[in-house]
């Protein structure tokens, strides 16, 4: 950290020690959570439609998650409010793992019910460590009402 509280000494000469300090702790956490995450993605569907599947790619920052090394992912979407998942199922890699990309074909039970929902993707690695996408926040699953 010497070096970072010399160019903190640079940018802000009169402030006060722990202010520096503070800086560039927040400096090295940002360093280590990297970019701002993508906004959350919205997935509509009609109520009942089980057309088209949803395929969505997986990204770890800015390039696509590379799922080569994944055992599994799943995708779960839950009521706000809700007590247990409205969706919790395995999801099939697009070739190439190495694009990221995953498909869900729909069950008839999981569009049967109009609503807004969050949604989040969990990836399961060949270590057994779990990665939940987004890592901020949930993309949505909006299913809105049929008019037949």
């Amino acid at each position: 950290f010497e070096a970072d509280r010399r160019h903190h000494d640079e940018l802000a000469p009169g402030a006060p020690r722990k202010h520096r300090i503070a800086s560039i702790a927040h400096h090295h956490l940002l360093a280590l959570v990297g970019p701002h995450p993508e906004p959350p993605m919205k997935y509509l569907m009609k109520r009942n439609d089980r057309m088209p599947s949803l395929e969505t790619t997986l990204y770890n920052g800015s390039v696509p998650l590379d799922l080569t090394a994944a055992t599994s992912v799943k995708m779960i979407a839950k009521g706000f409010g809700a007590s247990t998942p409205k969706i919790d199922a395995a999801m099939t890699v697009v070739a190439p793992a190495t694009g990221g990309v995953v498909r869900y074909d729909w069950l008839a039970a999981d569009t049967d019910t109009a609503g807004t929902y969050r949604l989040e993707f969990e990836v399961t690695w060949n270590t057994g460590k779990k990665q939940t996408i987004p890592n901020h926040g949930y993309d949505e699953l909006v299913i809105t009402e049929d008019l037949g």
